[in-house]
């Protein structure tokens, strides 16, 4: 896969995963759009974007990791130990 493509598509899935985990962490239908709206509008985002960064995949997987730890502390866990990779 070439660079541009790649990097277009680790932004791209990352961003999914972080806008999905912030939709399903609210309790109320009016208020899921709100998260995902605030994301996209922040200018940590967008610096997240061109500097090439991985802040959306360290927010979901913190996100998705908090919320499952209630009901499921086992994956929960697992998910909040990824949190450990080295990107580098």
């Amino acid at each position: 896969m070439p660079f541009g493509v790649s990097y277009a598509a680790f932004q791209i899935v990352t961003f999914a995963g972080l806008a999905g985990s912030l939709w399903r962490s609210t309790k109320k239908k009016v208020e899921q759009w709100t998260p995902i709206f605030s994301l996209l509008l922040c200018p940590a985002a967008s610096i997240n974007v061109f500097a090439g960064q991985n802040a959306f995949m360290t927010g979901a997987l913190l996100v998705g990791g908090c919320r499952l730890l209630e009901r499921r502390p086992f994956l929960g866990g697992a998910v909040l130990g990824l949190l450990g990779y080295r990107p580098q």
